[in-house]
């Protein structure tokens, strides 16, 4: 038979009233966080990240920077209306059309980026890796390029450096024929410099090689083509 049992209020719920909201735990500029309960842990072993202080009243803040650091941010991304993940880029990007660079977008571009770096690679290439384009010092706050960019047509607003074809610009997909599918990877860095110190003899692998200290996040997209 069940009998009734008294219920005792533990120690850390016999001081507890109503819960009403406060106006001032968060407010405009500041995060508060109350003091900390006699039978909880102490304010000693209460740690919170970047290490805050506590005010004249004991109370700890974080700085309206913490927040903005701590606030969700989305990944750098890259796109094309003209190529879709891993499929087929049109004929009018490559060697056997108008050979002109394809429409590209990008979002999520990482606080703290001073320029861009765009580099299209095929590692299936006979010889290694084929470097078709290298596109620099592009301005943090585009939000991508045009199609259109070609031998014939140099960049606006941003660098170009001599791409594997012993060319400048842009020089599309242009596998030999019959050698299968070739992948085309079209990745764009975000980098911490505002600009890359380079010749004009630079190659797509002088590119790289100067943006890789610098890399704060990268991404890519990638197209296939064969003939």
């Amino acid at each position: 038979m069940l009998r009734a049992h008294r219920i005792q209020a533990l120690p850390q719920q016999q001081n507890l009233g109503t819960w009403e909201p406060r106006e001032d735990l968060i407010g405009t500029r500041e995060v508060q966080l109350r003091h900390v309960g006699e039978h909880q842990h102490p304010p000693s072993q209460v740690r919170l990240a970047h290490d805050p202080s506590p005010d004249a009243r004991g109370s700890y803040y974080l700085r309206p920077d913490f927040r903005a650091n701590m606030e969700m941010q989305m990944p750098l991304m890259l796109a094309s209306p003209a190529i879709p993940p891993g499929g087929e880029i049109s004929s009018q990007y490559t060697c056997d059309g108008a050979d002109i660079s394809p429409p590209l977008q990008w979002s999520g571009v990482p606080n703290g980026t001073q320029s861009l770096v765009l580099v299209v690679e095929d590692p299936d290439a006979p010889s290694g890796v084929f470097r078709h384009w290298a596109a620099f010092d592009i301005p943090p706050g585009s939000r991508g390029l045009d199609a259109g960019y070609s031998t014939a047509r140099p960049a606006a607003g941003f660098h170009e450096t001599r791409n594997d074809f012993g060319k400048p610009g842009y020089g599309g997909p242009c596998p030999p024929r019959g050698h299968g599918v070739h992948h085309y990877h079209f990745r764009l860095f975000a980098i911490s410099r505002p600009a890359l110190d380079l010749r004009a003899s630079a190659t797509a692998r002088d590119v790289l090689n100067a943006a890789q200290p610098y890399v704060i996040e990268r991404t890519e997209l990638v197209g296939t083509y064969r003939r």
